[in-house]
């Protein structure tokens, strides 16, 4: 009987062993699979620095001439961090009728256009020196989508004559007390002359034109940089 236990008690030790050595072998290709599995995880893909500035920016936008019979200062605007942008036109400089090129990063494949604003203000003259109420009332004009010469080169619109002088409508005596607020006695007494905005001494013309770029992702057209051009008045 004792003999005939022991013999039992043999087989099922070998049968345990057999049967951990195939679990122990047969977990080892999975502890594989998973250790391969981390190692994919723990090396993700490294993302460009600038991968949100190319995404959403443009490398660089580029102001040339174009108008044989004005001057603009051709310049290409670089590291295009900040989405809006100002400049300041010198004496005889005109950003109407020139181009606009746009420098997309290489691997942006987006569709751009450009759209085009402006706005007026009034101006009270005296001869060659003049006063402009650039921080009072104002005419702005709707968005206008500007022609496409070429893959992302545009040509700013020229403002017609009769845009350029165009203001909401004001009486002599708001004029008068807007200048009387911060103009000296010289220019509050020529605003006293001023019966509209258009009506010498006082006089409108264009203060500012803007552009702003447009980007087509997923079907729908998003502002990505706006160029304000301030333009001197009364010259």
């Amino acid at each position: 009987m004792k003999r005939f236990t022991f013999k039992i008690f043999i087989v099922l030790v070998i049968f345990v062993s057999s049967f951990a050595t195939a679990s122990v072998w047969g977990f080892y290709p999975q502890l594989a699979a998973v250790k391969e599995n981390c190692s994919v995880l723990a090396a993700p893909q490294a993302t460009p620095k600038n991968a949100v500035a190319q995404t959403k920016n443009l490398a660089a936008i580029e102001i040339a001439r174009y108008d044989s019979e004005s001057e603009i200062k051709e310049t290409k605007l670089e590291n295009l961090t900040a989405r809006e942008i100002t400049r300041e036109l010198g004496l005889g400089e005109n950003i109407e009728n020139q181009v606009i090129a746009l420098h997309p990063f290489p691997n942006d494949l987006r569709e751009f256009k450009v759209e085009q604003q402006f706005e007026t203000s009034m101006t009270i003259m005296d001869e060659g020196p003049h006063y402009d109420l650039t921080d009072w009332k104002h005419y702005i004009s709707d968005w206008q989508e500007i022609q496409r010469l070429a893959e992302n080169r545009f040509l700013t619109s020229k403002i017609d004559e009769a845009d350029s002088i165009k203001f909401p409508k004001v009486t002599s005596e708001e004029i008068y007390r807007a200048v009387s607020k911060n103009g000296d006695e010289k220019w509050v007494e020529h605003a006293r002359l001023c019966k509209s905005p258009n009506d010498y001494p006082c006089g409108v013309s264009v203060s500012k034109i803007s552009f702003r770029i447009m980007a087509k992702e997923n079907g729908v057209w998003d502002v990505i940089h706006r160029i304000n051009f301030i333009i001197p008045m009364g010259c």
